[in-house]
């Protein structure tokens, strides 16, 4: 597993890419819950620190789960590609 070191966030940094896209790189401290794996979690997710940023490997999941999780109340920040994120 290799983590990148970088995390300058004060929420959550919620990884929705596949468990084993995240096993095999991701951000530290980051939250791994797969896109399809978001309804079934949404009550541990309305108790994850604010705020919650969201980002996958290419930025489609994120917006994917950016967007279901404002429709189920729940306030993100969609940053999309993961690698765009460890790059800054």
């Amino acid at each position: 597993m290799k983590e990148n070191n970088k995390s300058e966030f004060d929420g959550t940094i919620l990884d929705v890419r596949t468990s084993e896209d995240f096993s095999e790189n991701h951000l530290v401290n980051a939250t791994n819950i797969p896109l399809h794996e978001i309804p079934s979690n949404l009550d541990d997710i309305k108790y994850l620190s604010q705020p919650i940023v969201v980002f996958c490997a290419s930025g489609s999941r994120s917006k994917q789960a950016h967007f279901y999780l404002k429709e189920m109340g729940i306030e993100t920040i969609n940053r999309g590609s993961w690698q765009e994120l460890s790059n800054n």
